[in-house]
């Protein structure tokens, strides 16, 4: 039953992140479908735009469900988050466009995606915390790179499905079965949970107002906690969405490789990253954990201009290595990252605190990330002045980990 559990906890995850990366991959191909009079770059910035101003409702509904899940328990928050993503993925399949309705499909589509987002905040972080509060401290790292398997298998079987229709010419009139294939991938993650609602419920749970003294809001100590995880989390998704998101879209609007070869590297990549993460998890131990993430972060913030620079002046194949290094740069910080910020925050206020850190950061930080770098270039035509963000931001993050590595004492001892 605990296994089963546990299934339907990566099953959850995984569909959360195909149905977040499938509108994402989607958007060059039917970007036009919704901004028909805008010229293509401008009706691919709207269409990536959507996707930080549609998970606006993300931080609230991290907020909503991370206390539901400390209160009520877990399962009452797995079970109906699930089953509401499936409804809206299933209306995101009838979805009219702009030739039906005008422009008030446009404004249904960012509705939609409100609704979505608000849902899917409960999904992420309260599966990942019932799948470590049951697991050993020495296996965390390895149960932690499972479920970062699962976000990338939801991504790789969106990528998949989108590369399958894109090299057959159909992604115009079959990228509503996609939304339709994702529903009915949600309604069976429902019926698994609702089999195994009592081991689901079996949670820490029950908040008391001593407990309610003690949020977070009221401790300076916690609220760093919570910025800090915001920050890594950010970084994390900034690195992804770089590496899948933002080059398979950009990349073949400023060279000649194709957006077809861009969504099969992406697949390829997605695979390796897939299979590599949980050797990863297995073998590299507890106190090497932040040794990888500073190593990444070094990676990226000095060598981020470069890798940007690479890009429109690369043949297909020096594009895939660029590719390939932003995912080697993901894959070592992000390895072991729950499992890291899990340890990060012991209160009763666990599931609250972690889910509003994960979606600031991803929403503040991580999801802006390809929309501003995009909006960037396409001011001022410089690939070098689009990559600052990405390479401030590791900066920053790399930082705060030295900082946190050392001692306050230590510090106040080298000012004085």
């Amino acid at each position: 039953m605990q296994k089963k559990a546990r299934f339907s906890c990566f099953l959850g995850n995984l569909f959360d992140h195909y149905d977040t990366a499938l509108f994402a991959l989607l958007a060059p191909y039917i970007a036009k479908d919704f901004f028909p009079s805008d010229t293509p770059l401008i009706q691919l910035f709207k269409a990536y735009a959507i996707l930080p101003l549609g998970m606006i409702a993300r931080p609230f509904g991290a907020w909503f469900f991370g206390r539901l899940a400390d209160i009520r328990g877990k399962g009452v928050t797995l079970f109906y988050t699930l089953f509401f993503m499936g409804l809206i993925s299933l209306l995101m399949a009838l979805l009219p466009t702009s030739h039906d309705i005008g422009p008030l499909a446009a404004v249904i589509l960012l509705a939609l995606r409100l609704l979505q987002n608000f849902f899917t905040a409960g999904e992420t972080v309260p599966g990942s915390v019932f799948i470590l509060e049951r697991t050993e401290e020495s296996r965390r790292n390895f149960f932690s790179s499972l479920y970062s398997c699962s976000t990338l298998g939801g991504i790789l079987l969106a990528s998949a499905f989108v590369s399958l229709l894109s090299y057959f010419n159909a992604v115009e009139t079959g990228w509503r079965f996609l939304f339709l294939l994702g529903a009915g991938t949600a309604f069976v993650g429902v019926q698994l949970r609702r089999r195994t609602h009592q081991e689901i419920e079996n949670y820490p749970k029950g908040l008391t107002k001593t407990h309610d003294k003690e949020h977070w809001l009221y401790s300076w100590k916690a609220r760093k906690t919570v910025l800090k995880i915001a920050l890594f989390t950010g970084f994390s998704y900034s690195t992804y969405q770089i590496a899948i998101i933002f080059s398979a879209g950009f990349v073949p609007t400023i060279s000649s490789v194709s957006l077809e070869q861009m969504s099969l590297l992406t697949t390829g990549l997605l695979i390796f990253d897939m299979l590599l993460l949980p050797f990863m998890g297995f073998y590299i131990t507890k106190e090497r954990q932040e040794t990888w993430m500073k190593t990444a972060t070094l990676a990226a913030a000095f060598g981020g201009p470069l890798l940007f620079s690479l890009l429109p002046l690369g043949s297909y194949s020096d594009v895939a290595l660029v590719r390939f290094c932003f995912v080697l740069i993901g894959m070592a910080f992000s390895f072991s990252l729950g499992a890291w910020c899990f340890d990060q925050e012991k209160s009763p206020h666990r599931t609250e605190v972690l889910s509003i850190a994960n979606a600031l950061g991803s929403q503040t930080i991580g999801i802006w990330m390809g929309p501003l770098t995009l909006y960037l270039y396409e001011k001022s035509g410089s690939i070098l002045l689009c990559s600052l963000p990405y390479s401030c931001t590791a900066l920053v993050t790399l930082s705060v980990l030295l900082l946190a590595a050392r001692p306050r004492e230590v510090i106040l001892e080298k000012l004085s």
